[in-house]
């Protein structure tokens, strides 16, 4: 019997450890002396560039096949280990021109907040209408955070307030309300 403390000081590594006991309680950790019959996992490819990103999904189906063949080859009984390739998603590749009028309007918002803004590529939802020729941006929500689309993710609403501010600046600047916008 394990005796654990009332308190418990509270460290990444102590929250390491709860996860990991939470993963084994309900299955999803292989344990050492059983053999999995099904095995899967989500692959995650982005990139800004349509052909690059075909060429990474065929060096990805190329090394799985290989994989494969030389985990087959070695195997002494049972039956040959295969795998079935889903897409079960398909976020499409692009990008726009700073010099577009949607970006300067953005820009020009921000630094009507006094806010410094910083123009990079990323994967969003702006993709899909960038895929189809229509201008897009992802603008930032707001306050402070880290380790996004992790299980450290972290946000705080540190004058939020300001970039629902900035999207509306943008907003009504492309309805050309704003004088000079157009």
């Amino acid at each position: 019997m394990q005796v654990k403390p009332s308190v418990m000081p509270f460290t990444s590594s102590t929250k390491r450890r709860i996860i990991d006991d939470q993963e084994r309680v309900f299955g999803t950790r292989a344990v050492v002396d059983r053999f999995l019959s099904n095995l899967g996992w989500k692959v995650d490819m982005r990139s800004i560039s349509p052909k690059r990103l075909n060429e990474m999904d065929a060096l990805f189906k190329k090394a799985v096949q290989r994989a494969l063949q030389e985990e087959n080859a070695l195997r002494r009984e049972g039956p040959e280990l295969t795998a079935d390739l889903e897409m079960v998603g398909d976020r499409p590749a692009g990008e726009i021109e700073p010099g577009m009028p949607i970006i300067q309007r953005a820009l020009a918002a921000m630094y009507y907040f006094d806010i410094e803004p910083v123009l990079r590529t990323s994967s969003t939802d702006s993709n899909i209408p960038i895929s189809r020729g229509i201008p897009a941006i992802t603008i930032s929500r707001g306050g402070l955070g880290d380790g996004g689309h992790s299980p450290d993710e972290w946000w705080l609403n540190q004058d939020g307030h300001v970039a629902m501010q900035i999207a509306l600046l943008i907003l009504v600047a492309e309805a050309g309300l704003i004088n000079g916008s157009n």
